[in-house]
């Protein structure tokens, strides 16, 4: 009797697809293609391929809900939910007028004793279309950003301002809930400290130093004489620490530089130091050690015949 090889297991794939988003959060699948384009599903990665992780699909099931979930769950008009929930203090994580998003979705925490409340009693709300009190508007406007404002002065993209706000570091005026608008003195307070003059960038730093950034990092970071600051889309080096380093470095040059000023291959260097031609000096904050060699010695070997 012929019989048939055993079928190898399926690999898991790569990443769900939108039917399975669909099906896990409850959604239709219009709703589901827009949010799988989104940093609230796709993986943290600098790749072009952008890929949908299972596990923040996991988190945003367990975490998050859909205003049209949350609408058929208590039975009630969508249309005007988000709306409702405004005016009870309830603000949606993401949406329209949040981020640009075109879903509107709450933290389950905020909502979970929301059956509790009646909805339907609800009869005076602020619509997206309604007239704030005269003069609010302008309070507003003198106090916010636009998000395409604060992307233009951040000089970054309005996705990432989005981030910005979600994370907390830009703070959302809480007088008009339903458009976002950016605190002023919250985006100042990044702005400032990125163009301050006690700051440099670190692809500054390491063209001051002559270096790329993974030899900066090597040299000068895990040695403790420079430190990052993360600013989630700035990295910043203090410019007094970096005006440290030049000064040392005005006395003292890494092996790369001995040997690129000795035209000599970069193990070169390595060669005279245990020839004892050479002295090393080996320096460091940390438990990292930069070596580093006297400048007038190297200028002593360059001069010498060879």
């Amino acid at each position: 009797m012929f019989t048939p090889p055993k079928a190898k297991p399926k690999d898991k794939p790569v990443q769900p697809t939108v039917t399975e988003i669909s099906k896990k959060l409850d959604i239709n699948f219009e709703t589901a293609r827009k949010l799988s384009k989104t940093h609230w599903l796709l993986e943290d990665n600098q790749s072009i391929v952008k890929v949908i992780s299972y596990e923040k699909l996991e988190a945003f099931h367990e975490n998050y809900v859909t205003a049209s979930t949350l609408a058929r769950k208590l039975k009630v008009n969508p249309t005007n939910l988000v709306e409702k929930l405004l005016s009870i203090g309830i603000v949606p994580v993401s949406g329209p007028h949040i981020d640009g998003l075109s879903i509107n979705f709450y933290e389950q925490s905020c909502v979970k004793d929301i059956e509790l409340i009646n909805l339907n009693q609800i009869s005076h709300y602020q619509t997206r279309t309604g007239r704030h009190r005269k003069g609010t508007n302008n309070l507003i406007e003198d106090q916010c950003y636009s998000l395409f404002e604060a992307a233009c002065l951040l000089g970054i993209s309005l996705r990432q301002v989005s981030y910005l706000v979600h994370q907390g570091y830009l703070i959302r005026n809480s007088e008009n809930p339903i458009s976002v608008r950016v605190n002023r003195r919250s985006l100042h307070l990044i702005k400032d400290k990125v163009e301050s003059d006690d700051f440099i960038s670190i692809e500054d730093a390491a063209e001051t130093l002559n270096c790329s950034l993974n030899w900066l990092r090597q040299y000068w970071c895990k040695t403790g004489f420079l430190t990052i600051e993360e600013l989630v889309y700035w990295r910043l080096v203090k410019r007094d620490e970096l005006n440290e380093v030049l000064k040392l470095k005005e006395e003292y040059l890494t092996g790369a530089e001995a040997s690129n000023l000795l035209g000599m291959p970069h193990s070169h260097i390595t060669n005279l130091q245990k020839q004892k031609l050479i002295k090393p000096y080996y320096m460091g904050k940390t438990d990292h050690k930069i070596r580093l060699f006297k400048r007038e010695d190297v200028l002593i070997l360059l001069s010498k015949p060879s």
